[in-house]
């Protein structure tokens, strides 16, 4: 198992939390690791994204995605803030985002919710790395689970990470 993942899967225990890593190794490990997942992804077919029955939560997302009204934009940063805060989404919740149950929604919810976080103009680059790099360990943790995914959007979401970290490394 890449050292990588090691790492990320006790970070996402804690929550992230004192998760800041200086180690020049930690670095190597995630460009090495994202490189391997995006060989993965090109070369494996992927069967039609995996849904969980009654996933409302995916489907006001992917109607989130889709929209390019106002509206959707709260409702966006809504998802962003409880996913940020609690590293999970649900499968239902009521008008207020209160959970209804406790299942958690499809990963392909993510996918979509790092595509909508990159648009979003309210929010600055390290807020939107820092959200999308929690949604991509979430899903390539595992490369079982990539298959659940919509191959495509996945593939457009590591590129868009790749593209603000490259724009984060020339400010410096």
């Amino acid at each position: 198992m890449n050292k990588y993942i090691l790492h990320i899967n006790k970070d996402i225990k804690k929550k992230y939390k004192d998760s800041i890593n200086h180690n020049p190794s930690f670095l190597k490990d995630f460009i090495l690791h994202r490189a391997e997942i995006m060989k993965f992804i090109v070369k494996t077919d992927f069967p039609d994204e995996k849904i969980k029955d009654n996933d409302s939560t995916y489907k006001l997302v992917k109607r989130v995605f889709n929209s390019k009204k106002k509206s959707s934009s709260k409702t966006a940063l809504a998802f962003y803030k409880k996913f940020e805060t609690n590293l999970v989404l649900k499968i239902q919740y009521d008008k207020k985002l209160h959970k209804i149950n406790n299942e958690e929604t499809s990963l392909s919810t993510y996918i979509y919710l790092g595509l909508i976080i990159c648009d979003l103009k309210f929010l600055d680059r390290f807020q939107k790395i820092n959200c999308i790099l929690k949604i991509l360990d979430k899903v390539v943790k595992n490369k079982h689970h990539l298959i659940l995914c919509n191959k495509t959007l996945l593939l457009k979401l590591l590129k868009k990470e790749e593209k603000i970290f490259k724009l984060i490394q020339n400010e410096k």
